[in-house]
């Protein structure tokens, strides 16, 4: 386990202090994740933001306040605890400074890390841990243009097998440009990321703008800097997204399907989703003036690797939302690539080809509880599992 030296911690320069909450705030995407994280510390996330607070500033303060008490060092073992797969949360408590040493410890190795480019044997050791599980892997390389029935085949628990055959393919010329597109795709995917974002800057992708690269972080000093940081990344995340190639070389996660009563929802789904990492179409965003509205939805629908129905009373009446799911379910009738995940905004009948579609309900939910579920509910239409518990289930009582 990663351990953590406080009085060090409390030597951190504002540029470590802000990686601190980027790795917090990343591992920790909402709420009710973080208020886990505090319980276990025997604290109340009341204490430090109102309930309207954005999740941003109630990093800050309680980053703050962990500096300032004194117990910066323990929050940060408990998240690790909590999410032990995260190299960020990790990586914090390695390599810290020697006595007399700069302050900056491994989070200033991490930045000088990401100014000198990494070796082919190091890159792909890094996409091998970053994207273990088979479908995000095949997403990024497919957006990369290599499409699903040409990429090698996965082998169960050795993801680096996979990633050193992909990147032997991209240098054979398989695909033209493949390798260099492959970085920027997969430092679109975690532009957090040192060793990805120093690879991809040497191969001479362009660092898209508002992303910052480890080692070239602002120090950001107040809440209303935090907003103005994360403003900048989720725009550049969502118009990164929405310039996706479409066809074999590229596409997106998810399209919401919606009717135009259910826009606010449609818009909240899409910026939980890009929020979380993942792309989205949505015609809110994407169908912009000049564009054929009909060649768009076709657009979204085909090059989509799912289609999100956001159903509601006003949804069930609406002919192009119909024809919208109704197509996405033709290119997967039986349901085993989960092609239409139905999300109920109300309590509401689903259609008749959707009733045995198990959906995701949105309704009767407090907005962290929400996010909680639209996010557990589509990672596990990815994988095909729900998250299995941490700790046994308790035994059975009759």
């Amino acid at each position: 386990m990663a351990r953590f030296d406080e009085a060090r911690l409390q030597r951190l320069g504002g540029v470590d202090r802000q990686a601190v909450r980027d790795a917090l705030t990343a591992a920790f995407p909402s709420r009710g994740r973080l208020e886990v994280l505090l319980d276990r510390l025997d604290r109340r996330l009341t204490d430090y933001a109102s309930e309207a607070s954005p999740l941003p500033e109630v990093v800050f303060h309680v980053v703050q306040s962990a500096l300032a008490e004194g117990w910066l060092a323990r929050l940060l073992e408990e998240a690790v605890l909590m999410v032990p797969g995260n190299r960020s949360l990790a990586g914090l408590g390695n390599g810290q400074p020697a006595d007399g040493e700069p302050t900056s410890g491994r989070l200033a190795t991490e930045g000088a890390r990401a100014v000198a480019a990494p070796t082919d044997r190091e890159v792909i050791s890094e996409l091998a841990d970053v994207f273990s599980d088979q479908l995000r892997a095949g997403i990024v390389v497919e957006r990369a243009g290599l499409r699903r029935g040409r990429q090698p085949s996965w082998h169960a628990g050795n993801a680096e097998l996979f990633w050193s055959e992909v990147h032997r393919l991209y240098k054979g010329g398989a695909v033209l440009g493949g390798w260099p597109k492959l970085l920027r795709e997969a430092h679109l995917e975690r532009p957090a990321n040192p060793v990805i974002a120093a690879a991809a800057a040497a191969a001479g992708v362009p660092i898209a703008a508002g992303i910052p690269i480890a080692g070239a972080a602002t120090t950001v000093s107040s809440p209303e800097d935090a907003h103005a940081a994360v403003g900048t990344v989720g725009a550049t995340r969502t118009g990164a997204a929405s310039a996706t190639p479409t066809g074999p070389a590229g596409g997106w996660d998810f399209f919401i399907s919606y009717t135009g009563a259910d826009q606010q929802w449609a818009e909240w789904i899409a910026w939980q989703l890009e929020a979380a990492g993942y792309s989205v179409y949505v015609q809110a965003w994407d169908f912009v003036p000049g564009a054929n509205w009909m060649n768009m939805m076709t657009r979204g629908i085909e090059h989509s690797q799912r289609t999100i129905a956001v159903l509601s009373y006003p949804y069930l009446n609406s002919v192009w939302g119909r024809a919208e799911w109704q197509a996405a379910l033709r290119r997967d009738p039986d349901g085993f690539r989960r092609k239409v995940i139905p999300v109920r905004v109300e309590n509401c009948p689903r259609p008749e080809l959707l009733e045995t579609v198990v959906s995701v309900d949105l309704f009767d939910l407090t907005e962290d509880q929400t996010t909680d579920r639209l996010l557990a509910g589509v990672e596990a239409s990815l994988s095909g599992r729900r998250k299995k518990p941490e700790q046994a289930p308790p035994f059975p009582s009759f």
